[in-house]
């Protein structure tokens, strides 16, 4: 069974400090989303990326794609793997019907907030990572870490290798 969540937002765990992504639903249930600090910059670029933007429009090779096979993103599925991590698939609505991508965690949030797509989080998963009642998603004041800071301390190792 899923619960349909959407994405609330994005911001550095002041406990753990590593980056994560905050869903919600429609009763205010919170959901943190720990990701690895490698995936922090393609989704910081993206965040950034359309912000400057100002709005004009390019051309989205995924889009390009999906419009040419002709399919629709639709939805997000998130649930739960052996190794406490995330799986999550793309669900693409098209006249033939529906497919299924697998795609790793940092491209299904990019996705997601790209195309705007609800998060249809697995019931299992919600109870490992719901935040008790009370408990806020918020870094308190004295803990607050900005986002220079954090990628001043990133460890290129801990990044990967993304081209440029």
């Amino acid at each position: 069974m899923y619960l349909e969540m959407t994405i609330n937002g994005f911001g550095l765990d002041a406990t753990t400090r590593l980056p994560v992504i905050i869903l919600h639903d429609a009763t205010g249930r919170k959901v943190p989303l720990w990701l690895n600090a490698g995936d922090l910059v393609p989704i910081a670029t993206d965040l950034i990326g359309r912000e400057l933007s100002g709005g004009r429009e390019s051309v989205d090779l995924v889009q390009a794609i999906l419009s040419n096979l002709a399919l629709t993103p639709d939805r997000l599925y998130l649930d739960e793997q052996d190794d406490g991590g995330y799986r999550t698939t793309l669900h693409l609505a098209g006249s033939g019907g529906e497919t299924i991508m697998p795609l790793a965690t940092r491209e299904a949030i990019l996705m997601a907030l790209r195309y705007n797509l609800p998060v249809m989080v697995s019931t299992l998963l919600l109870e490992r990572l719901t935040l008790p009642t009370g408990v806020s998603d918020r870094a308190p004041a004295g803990g607050v870490v900005s986002m220079d800071d954090l990628l001043e301390k990133l460890d290129p190792k801990e990044m990967g290798k993304y081209p440029m």
